[in-house]
């Protein structure tokens, strides 16, 4: 199915459940979740851009295909729930990258297959140490995230900074 001009905010969610392709113009979605086994974004107009506050894409999930040159824009949270079995991310045509932006944060994935797609917007993303590089992909860096800095408090009185048990 084809939905076109699709335009939801707030708490808004499409369900994805078959292997047909989300396309159209200026698309902008609150929640897109997909469950299907081959699952597409697909943008016809040149220049347009999908734009996705949270994109899910869960284990059942196997290949996600971004349309050439187009821009999948999130906005908040992108989810790719992989197993030991990869996950493909890869353009819809061979040798023309799609792109994937992301302003901010820091992306952890692991298990990945990625193949022409262009990471982009400020945000690191991080495909994971058991990932491939399939060819074509920039902008993602094929290792584990760093791990987070540990903050350590000071707590009670007095004592020595070495006893980690009784002061921190």
């Amino acid at each position: 199915s084809t939905i076109n001009d699709l335009n939801l905010n707030g708490s808004s969610a499409v369900f994805y459940n078959d292997t047909s392709a989300l396309s159209g113009t200026n698309n902008h979605i609150g929640k897109f979740v997909m469950n299907a086994d081959t699952c597409s974004i697909d943008g016809f107009l040149a220049g347009m851009t999908t734009l996705i506050d949270t994109l899910i894409v869960n284990t059942s999930c196997k290949n996600v295909i971004l349309k050439n040159g187009y821009n999948t824009n999130i906005t908040s949270e992108l989810d790719i729930n992989t197993t030991p079995a990869f996950t493909t991310i890869k353009s819809d045509v061979a040798g023309i990258p799609a792109i994937l932006t992301k302003n901010n944060g820091t992306l952890c994935f692991d298990y990945l297959s990625i193949k022409d797609v262009t990471a982009t917007g400020g945000a690191q993303f991080f495909a994971g140490a058991n990932s491939v590089n399939s060819g074509g992909s920039a902008g993602w860096n094929f290792a584990s995230c760093p791990p987070q800095p540990i903050a350590y408090y000071w707590v009670g009185g007095t004592g020595n900074w070495s006893d980690f048990a009784n002061h921190w």
